[in-house]
């Protein structure tokens, strides 16, 4: 995704509430919080997409993350979604392009 090492964290396991579903030990990720969802119930608009990026503003509520969605559909590439209002979901299947648009945004609202 951002060409550093990315991890499941033991949070799939069910151990540790709050953790992502995946982290990066490089520099510059600790601020996200990744949901990670492949199932064939998820597509744009869907129930499924909204509540699980409702699970993960839950969980990135705990750790003062900002959160995420990467998702995918059985034989499809991966898909990334956030919110950018309160109502709009943006969801691109460019993850790094995603990716550089929420640290643009984070630098933005940081400055």
């Amino acid at each position: 995704m951002t060409g550093e090492p990315w991890r499941r964290t033991a949070q799939h396991c069910g151990e540790v509430a709050g953790d992502p579903d995946i982290c990066c030990d490089g520099v510059g990720w600790d601020w996200l919080h990744v949901e990670v969802k492949a199932n064939e119930s998820f597509g744009l608009g869907t129930k499924a997409l909204r509540d699980a990026y409702e699970q993960s503003e839950r969980d990135a509520e705990k750790t003062g993350r900002y959160p995420v969605v990467l998702w995918k559909l059985n034989r499809k590439g991966w898909r990334l979604s956030w919110m950018i209002s309160k109502d709009v979901l943006v969801t691109t299947s460019d993850i790094g392009e995603g990716l550089w648009y929420l640290s643009a945004m984070r630098e933005n609202n940081n400055a």
